[in-house]
């Protein structure tokens, strides 16, 4: 992976977006300081009853931000998953890549195995609470948990996969 974003043509820090694809996923957008300068859910609407990922909003939402550089997590089907619900994963997967290239959003998808290991490598934590302690820890202002103490790990992924982006990034250029 090649990703020139030094130079990007304004004054401002270059933005690193990470994008978890799920009907309860997420977007985050970090800058080179590790600021975190966005924060959302991913944005659905409902066709005919079920959910779907909302591609003018998803759409909007990336104008806004201007990121410089995306990472995608890459998802695939999971055993004793339906047939329907896996058709539905890759559709949301599909919309939300349909829009980063209309966009012209430089991406990579990555494995969460691969990001996991590389941020949380050593966390004692179990499964998705892992990613939102490591979040928590390293973004402390960031709305992770709703008012009814619901987790939001698409948020936490989200945050992972921007600063994966941005070490990946970082560790090229050096």
């Amino acid at each position: 992976m090649s990703a020139n974003v030094a130079g990007v043509g304004s004054s401002r820090l270059p933005l690193f977006c990470g994008v978890d694809p799920g009907f309860q996923g997420g977007l985050a957008l970090i800058d080179e300081n590790l600021s975190l300068a966005g924060l959302c859910d991913m944005p659905l609407r409902t066709i005919d009853g079920r959910h779907e990922v909302d591609g003018t909003k998803l759409a909007e939402i990336l104008r806004k931000w201007e990121p410089d550089f995306l990472v995608l997590e890459r998802v695939w089907g999971r055993a004793g998953e339906g047939g329907r619900n896996a058709f539905a994963f890759g559709r949301a997967t599909g919309i939300v890549i349909g829009v980063l290239y209309s966009l012209e959003v430089p991406f990579i998808e990555v494995g969460p195995a691969t990001w996991m290991s590389a941020l949380l490598k050593g966390r004692t934590e179990e499964g998705k609470l892992r990613s939102l302690a490591w979040a928590k820890e390293h973004f402390p202002t960031a709305e992770l948990v709703t008012k009814r103490g619901r987790q939001l790990d698409g948020r936490s992924d989200a945050i992972g996969l921007a600063w994966y982006g941005l070490m990946t990034v970082k560790r090229q250029a050096a």
